[in-house]
């Protein structure tokens, strides 16, 4: 078996432990929620984290709820999961501990999915204000994470890019964000696609084929006009709106909200935010109302710190870098390998990246890597891989 191979079967078991052990039935009820606390099975729960990832979960939940919790359960928890904190931290559960933190009452704007990612940022400050903020985030981030895949018993179905609006293909990734270079493999992930509608394992409505057109055809000559009439759907939906004071089609603003994000259009995400009435983390942080100019930046950070999104799994993994990893056409098999056996540091990284990483075993002509995914994966496979007599 090829390295590579290992590397994918390593974070697809790390994912299918960690996966099952989330959705244990007595558990799965006790999952929180934006607005529910955890209950019964809260250090269940945390214990099932990656480290990196349990230690901010747990200060936020300890922040929001440490306040109803009798004194024995709060020093268990701590001497558990928060054995010695930094000074700040530890003035923060202090403060927690004895009633005194109050919940900010707007949130802060973050890019950031991960608690780790989030409280690294928080701590570095060393600002209190923003360690308050930063718990109730990672709290909220932990929550949406967990729920994204609660429901999914069968892990065929597994879509890394959702929201409540529902899920798609994350093939449509390879199909839209790779450059033009590449369309030899573009074609083969939309006969792989077109596959996937024949058996009826993809069932698009009218509507969504119309966005997975402009999200194909976006970069190409035909792209502009499609993009243009979603571009005045944005519109008229705040619009409509600020007019009305409610909105026909917030299935499909969201829908829509997320494909002109996916695009590139910030402006016309933040006009569908805006129509949807979100607050920036309440659905997840592709639908946070910053200005394109504002995200641009954020995003050339991250791109300038390459050591960074390619060596950090939370921030490899994070939709912010997705796009990242397939819009110049630099193969990173190697980089990608690296991360896939670090997978047990951050479990998402399977799902998140496993077709990336077949696009990259493509790019870097690793068929024999490809056919053994295909093998042991098929459901998951993206069409990449070639039979001898392609070859």
């Amino acid at each position: 078996m090829n390295l590579e191979t290992k590397a994918y079967q390593h974070a697809l078991s790390v994912w299918q432990n960690f996966h099952s052990t989330t959705q244990i039935p007595a558990v799965d009820g006790n999952l929180p929620t934006r607005r529910i606390a955890w209950e019964d099975n809260q250090d269940r729960i945390l214990r099932a984290l990656p480290p990196i990832e349990r230690t901010p979960s747990a200060i936020g939940l300890f922040v929001r709820n440490a306040r109803m919790w009798s004194t024995d359960r709060k020093r268990g928890f701590l001497a558990e999961f928060v054995p010695s904190p930094p000074p700040v931290v530890g003035e923060l559960l202090k403060a927690a501990a004895m009633g005194e933190v109050i919940r900010p009452r707007k949130l802060p704007v973050t890019l950031e999915e991960f608690p780790s990612r989030i409280w690294q940022r928080a701590l570095a400050s060393r600002s209190p204000e923003r360690l308050v903020g930063a718990s109730y985030l990672a709290c909220h981030a932990m929550a949406r994470l967990l729920e994204r895949h609660r429901h999914d018993a069968d892990l065929r179905i597994l879509m890394p890019f959702w929201d409540s609006a529902g899920d798609l293909p994350c093939l449509l990734d390879l199909a839209a964000l790779p450059p033009a270079g590449t369309q030899h493999l573009k074609n083969r992930i939309l006969e792989r696609l077109m596959e996937k509608l024949r058996s009826g394992d993809f069932q698009p409505s009218l509507k969504d084929m119309e966005s997975i057109k402009t999200w194909v055809l976006g970069k190409s000559a035909e792209g502009p006009s499609f993009v243009e009439t979603l571009a005045s759907e944005a519109k008229e939906t705040a619009a409509q709106r600020i007019k009305n004071g409610s909105l026909r089609l917030p299935y499909d603003t969201r829908r829509l909200g997320r494909l002109m994000f996916r695009l590139g259009f910030r402006r016309h995400s933040y006009h569908c935010a805006k129509a949807l009435g979100e607050s920036p983390w309440k659905n997840g942080w592709q639908h946070q109302v910053v200005s394109a100019e504002f995200y641009s930046r954020i995003l050339r950070r991250v791109h300038q710190g390459a050591d960074t999104w390619m060596s950090d799994p939370a921030l490899a993994c994070s939709s912010i870098t997705i796009p990242l990893w397939l819009t110049d056409g630099v193969e990173r098999v190697s980089s990608l390998s690296s991360l896939f056996f670090r997978a047990a540091e951050c479990p998402w990284m399977f799902p998140r990246l496993q077709h990336i990483y077949q696009w990259h075993l493509a790019l870097a002509g690793k068929q024999e890597a490809l056919r053994e995914i295909a093998q042991f994966t098929p459901d998951l496979a993206a069409g990449l891989s070639e039979t001898p007599e392609q070859g």
